[in-house]
């Protein structure tokens, strides 16, 4: 895709009659990882028409084509994709969605548009172009429709139907490939005109959340939630880590296991980044010598230990590693799985909820920033 990068503001203008549409989004078919202020914020846009984007969004589109507006798409189920290129499932999202979408036997009437958060847009287009991304994409570089939305870092799928509505948001997988074919079954009125969406949210203070549990907590006992097992190890292979009254990632690996060797670069720069915020402890079932001998030529900038008993994994039932446990000071394991998808913001969210932080939440959560002034 060559892109051209243009800015301009979706507007619906009509003088017929407006009518609200309601709808209610089957449990099943949600995404229970989208944060649950986001989720607030974003259903309040149900039923009514999409809002026009901020001024400073720029378009990656193909050459010589203009940016489209919504009514360009009524008449199509509309598929919104939220995503960044700084999270692997914002990585994912867009990609996920058309793959979705091209599975559908009946397709030609479902289209798709990307909209890329604030975080990270700076590589945005790089991204897109590297990844030949096939669809319109708005870079959102100030926020401000973002906020507008009621969207954040977690990448959300809104759908809208054939009149203009917006029908569901925050959908899992499956439940978005359901939503666009229920949909693609009702017919477009071309004299219906949506209401459109004007935020009333006022702002108000909430304590910062835990994480939402993962739904891949690897081959054990989901800990989540749960009391975490007694903190205990056989030796330190480096200096002694305090986990006592603090956030501790506890990570189970061998020196044997490729994807555990994989996963160090990334552990050393999530210890590196929250410094005494975390006790990161990576636990493995060898002998001293074995790791001792691992470290010569792998640097591992954190807490290192072992335990021939595996007595910690043997309390959740570990039967595969790596592994990781994110437990607050108050010895409750907040998130578990794969520490390849243990995020910076994950842990951020369990430091800030640990401390019993607060924040005034306004509709959508970005400070904007000037027009034209790129994160």
């Amino acid at each position: 895709m060559t892109p051209l990068l243009t800015c301009a503001i979706l507007t619906l203008v009509s003088t017929t009659p407006k009518l609200a549409v309601v709808s209610t989004t089957p449990k099943e078919w949600l995404d229970p990882r989208l944060d649950t202020v986001d989720r607030e914020a974003i259903e309040e846009m149900i039923s009514f028409a999409m809002p026009a984007f901020n001024e400073d969004v720029e378009w990656v589109i193909e050459e010589d084509t203009t940016p489209p507006a919504w009514d360009d798409y009524l008449g199509k189920v509309l598929v919104i994709q939220t995503w960044t290129n700084q999270t692997a499932s914002g990585r994912v999202a867009p990609f996920a969605s058309q793959k979705i979408i091209n599975n559908l036997e009946n397709n030609e009437d479902v289209a798709i548009v990307a909209i890329h958060t604030p975080h990270g847009a700076n590589k945005a287009r790089g991204f897109a172009n590297k990844r030949a991304l096939a669809m319109p994409l708005a870079i959102d570089n100030s926020g401000l429709t973002s906020n507008y939305l009621g969207v954040y870092i977690d990448p959300v799928s809104i759908v809208i139907d054939k009149n203009g509505a917006v029908r569901h948001i925050g959908l899992r997988t499956r439940g978005l490939s359901k939503a666009i074919v229920s949909l693609l079954a009702e017919e477009y009125d071309p004299d219906r005109e949506v209401e459109p969406f004007v935020p009333k949210r006022k702002p108000k203070e909430v304590t910062f959340a835990y994480p939402v549990f993962s739904d891949n907590f690897g081959k054990a006992t989901n800990m989540q939630g749960r009391e975490a097992p007694k903190f205990e190890v056989g030796e330190w292979i480096s200096e002694p880590v305090s986990v006592e009254n603090k956030v501790r990632v506890v990570e189970f690996w061998a020196t044997w296991c490729p994807p555990c060797r994989a996963t160090i670069p990334h552990l050393n720069k999530l210890a590196a980044h929250f410094g005494d915020k975390v006790a990161f402890v990576g636990v493995s079932g060898e002998t001293v010598e074995k790791v001792t001998s691992f470290q010569v030529n792998t640097p591992m900038d954190y807490g290192v230990a072992i335990d021939a008993d595996k007595k910690m994994q043997t309390a959740i039932a570990c039967r595969a590693i790596p592994l990781a446990m994110v437990i607050s000071s108050d010895n409750t394991v907040r998130w578990q799985g794969n520490p390849s998808r243990l995020t910076e913001s994950i842990s951020e969210q369990v430091i800030k909820a640990d401390s019993g932080d607060t924040e005034m939440v306004d509709r959508g959560r970005w400070k904007p920033k000037k027009q034209n002034q790129k994160q």
